[in-house]
């Protein structure tokens, strides 16, 4: 399923331009439905959201599995 017919792309967009202070998928969703977001999208997409989120955040060093 095309990207965009989970989540417009304009709520993503707002949602990375200012993402919450704590990233989970709880506050994601929590953002996601302040953007009107309906509940399946949500569910479909917060942790996800969420993973992508924790992950471009980390720099190579703290990456899980990298050795030290």
């Amino acid at each position: 399923m095309p990207t965009e017919n989970l989540l417009t792309p304009d709520t993503l967009r707002r949602i990375a331009w200012e993402p919450p202070v704590e990233i989970n998928a709880v506050t994601i969703g929590s953002a996601l439905a302040a953007r009107e977001a309906r509940a399946w999208q949500i569910e479909e997409t917060a942790q996800r959201i969420a993973d992508a989120f924790v992950e471009a955040a980390q720099t190579e060093d703290e990456a899980p599995g990298t050795p030290s």
